[in-house]
């Protein structure tokens, strides 16, 4: 199968690429704007876990001057790369397209256009269902009854910080299926690989999740279970010829 045929010399290319940049750095600046302007309801937004299992009257603190500023900051960067990623990634895709054989493309295609879903997916799951029951665990803790109550009250960026991170976490994860049909696609693995290392990626699987989650056994099982789902559905479609 041959290549599309590339007519353009190294500073076309170049120029191509400089231009594919300015786009992406006008994107990401953009999004950020828009995410500072409106930090205040995504920082409400991060905090409505904590809300719905907090009984008691709470609040977030900051110990520095500058501590609430580079939050909001933090979000708004954040934001603006999960909004403006996927629109990059399409640039840097229709750069590579004219070097790419047929199957690449239709393969890191598919990958572009299912691995936001699969994020944001990943991200839906950790907040609607996991969040909630991680700081459910965490509260706990608190005991009004002692002599000097022991309430939480978190830092504005600890706080931030644990949220953020946990959403990352389940967002890779949730990538776990497009990496599989990748290295499947290209032949780098194969059905006969994956059924022999099936027992090291179930341990491997409750290992991620005991580190990466909070400490509560749901969530451990939770995570490794979706990660142990995935690898059975991969294996369940790929052909006994690959």
């Amino acid at each position: 199968m041959e290549k599309f045929p590339i007519k353009k010399n190294i500073t076309e290319h170049f120029l191509d690429f400089r231009q594919i940049f300015i786009k992406s750095l006008i994107f990401f600046l953009t999004f950020f704007l828009i995410g500072y302007f409106f930090s205040e309801r995504i920082y409400n937004f991060l905090l409505e876990p904590l809300a719905i299992n907090s009984d008691i009257d709470r609040r977030i603190i900051y110990t520095s001057p500058i501590e609430a500023f580079l939050s909001y900051i933090k979000l708004a960067f954040i934001f603006s790369l999960f909004c403006s990623l996927p629109i990059i990634l399409l640039q840097f895709y229709l750069f590579l397209t004219p070097a790419l054989y047929r199957k690449e493309k239709s393969v890191i295609l598919i990958i572009f256009i299912f691995s936001p879903i699969l994020f944001f997916v990943g991200i839906a799951i950790c907040y609607y269902i996991l969040l909630p029951l991680a700081l459910k665990f965490f509260l706990s803790f608190e005991n009004i009854n002692t002599v000097m109550p022991i309430i939480l009250e978190a830092r504005i960026s600890e706080y931030l910080k644990l949220i953020l991170n946990m959403i990352l976490i389940f967002g890779v994860i949730f990538q776990i299926p497009l990496l599989m049909i990748l290295l499947v696609k290209f032949h780098k693995i194969g059905r006969n690989h994956l059924k022999k290392f099936r027992k090291y990626y179930i341990i491997l699987s409750f290992i991620i999740g005991a580190i990466f989650t909070p400490p509560d056994i749901f969530s451990q099982i939770f995570i490794a279970m979706i990660m142990i789902l995935f690898y059975e559905i991969i294996l369940l479609f790929i052909r006994k010829d690959q």
